[in-house]
């Protein structure tokens, strides 16, 4: 059975894992110590990594052959700027054309996005860029929505694997989701 890999879309420390990181190596250091980790879009487990630069989608091509992007202003709140909402959501596929469905994950804060909404994107290697990391904060709304730079992401399917809070992720390499998937194979005549 194939499996998709996600891996980290920037480098940088592990801030968020199902619970805010607030202390390390407080016992409780793999899913937080803090707040449960609030999500954007509903989807699950909210994993932060601190970091800035390059947004980048690292899958493992060729087991993920496809891509749609859907673009939304779904983190913080409209107090916020949309970089701070802005969100790109990534539809995997195991097939080119946006055919055999595997999951999906969100990013959330992005500016600048280098995809567009609602597109279908054949994949040549095991990257794509989508946009940038911004910096600043944002703590307009009901609670401090964007403390620094971070990329946010979630996950519709699957299961996580993201290092514990606080460790180091690198991007490109460190495995964040993974989806085991089937695609149905073609008839035969």
């Amino acid at each position: 059975m194939p499996i998709a890999l996600v891996r980290a879309p920037v480098g940088g420390q592990i801030t968020g894992r199902s619970k805010y990181c607030v202390t390390c190596g407080d016992g409780d250091s793999c899913f937080g110590s803090g707040g449960n980790h609030a999500t954007c879009k509903g989807y699950s487990s909210p994993v932060d990594i601190a970091g800035t630069g390059t947004l980048t989608l690292f899958v493992n091509y060729p087991t993920v052959k496809s891509i749609v992007t859907l673009i939304g202003l779904e983190c913080c709140c409209d107090a916020c700027d949309d970089q701070y909402e802005r969100t790109i959501t990534v539809k995997l596929y195991g097939q080119p054309g946006g055919v055999c469905y595997i999951g999906a994950v969100m990013y959330g804060h992005v500016i600048n996005p280098l995809v567009t909404h609602n597109t279908t994107y054949n994949l040549t290697s095991s990257s794509w860029d989508l946009g940038s990391v911004p910096a600043g904060t944002c703590t307009a709304c009901a609670f401090a929505c964007y403390t620094g730079p971070h990329c946010h992401m979630e996950r519709s399917g699957g299961s996580t694997s993201a290092p514990c809070c606080c460790l180091n992720a690198t991007r490109g390499l460190t495995t964040i989701y993974e989806w085991n998937f089937m695609c149905p194979s073609a008839p035969t005549k």
